[in-house]
């Protein structure tokens, strides 16, 4: 009795081949501490690809205050890198926008699809990543400030809207650099005065000190280069310190000031940005006024 045998079939091949790389953060210098924020790559059809690695939910519930900040540091490098990439910038000479920032080894992962590629690299690398429809809905919102930033701006406002009420229309200005859901404020842009506010709390852990910061100076540079926006004579950064002398901070705290005033000026400057610092709120609404009125 012949058995009839069934000719075997192979699985398809993967449409697609791709290079992917991860893309770390290191929240203090040298400490060796390191998260994947966000995967990059290059398909074999020529598509670059880019996606978060940061899920809202998972990264603020392992670790606290700087899940929040990296939340919103991983819209902001797919955001480069997309925006790189359409300006001309090659996959492979790309490189994060921000300082502790760099990338992971190249590795080959293929799959039928750009977004089965990215789900992939992104379970593989990220400790932070858990896909669910909401963590990807989430991905689109606006990075929210912390309380005391928040507040900062919300004081300044109040203090200008107080002298010169028709200001009001150029705080909160927002835009896209591709086109699509994400978007990036920026605290107040006029024709003459481009500004994001943050603030310097000594007492803020070392690792969440610099990322709101850092993200506002990529915000200010990356709104030149979007459409519907005119350049304004000024563009900075204005940073809340504390005044000097106050008894509850220590000569080590104001040194931690110090440093990070200076790591962000030294950023500034690549990008032809100014940093300031003021005291008070009201300071820095007289200083957008004097601006205003110059």
């Amino acid at each position: 009795m012949k058995i009839a045998q069934k000719k075997l079939k192979f699985p398809p091949l993967p449409a697609l081949t791709s290079n992917v790389r991860a893309v770390y953060f290191e929240p203090i210098a040298l400490s060796g501490e390191r998260y994947c924020i966000a995967v990059v790559g290059s398909t074999s059809a020529g598509d670059a690809i880019a996606r978060s690695a940061v899920s809202p939910r998972v990264a603020r519930c392992v670790i606290g205050e700087l899940g929040a900040n990296l939340v919103g540091f991983s819209q902001l490098v797919v955001q480069d890198f997309q925006f790189s990439i359409s300006h001309g910038i090659s996959y492979e000479s790309w490189a994060p926008p921000f300082d502790r920032m760099y990338l992971g080894e190249c590795r080959d992962i293929d799959g039928d699809t750009p977004e089965q590629i990215l789900q992939v690299a992104t379970m593989t690398f990220a400790m932070l990543a858990h896909e669910t429809e909401s963590d990807l809905a989430e991905q689109s919102i606006i990075t929210p400030s912390a309380d005391d930033e928040r507040q900062f701006r919300d004081s300044v406002r109040h203090t200008v809207e107080q002298v010169r009420p028709g200001l009001a229309r150029y705080f909160g200005q927002t835009f896209s650099l591709t086109g699509g859901r994400a978007l990036n404020r920026i605290d107040y842009m006029s024709a003459s005065y481009g500004v994001c506010y943050s603030t310097i709390n000594p007492y803020t852990a070392k690792a969440n000190l610099m990322p709101r910061a850092q993200a506002a100076l990529w915000r200010l540079a990356r709104a030149r280069d979007a459409s519907g926006f005119t350049p304004p004579t000024v563009l900075e950064i204005v940073l809340w310190t504390p005044q000097p002398g106050q008894p509850i901070f220590s000569r080590q705290h104001y040194d931690i000031v110090d440093e990070t005033v200076a790591e962000l000026r030294s950023e500034a400057e690549r990008d032809d940005l100014g940093v300031m610092t003021v005291f008070t709120p009201d300071s820095a609404g007289e200083r957008l006024l004097s601006l205003e009125n110059a």
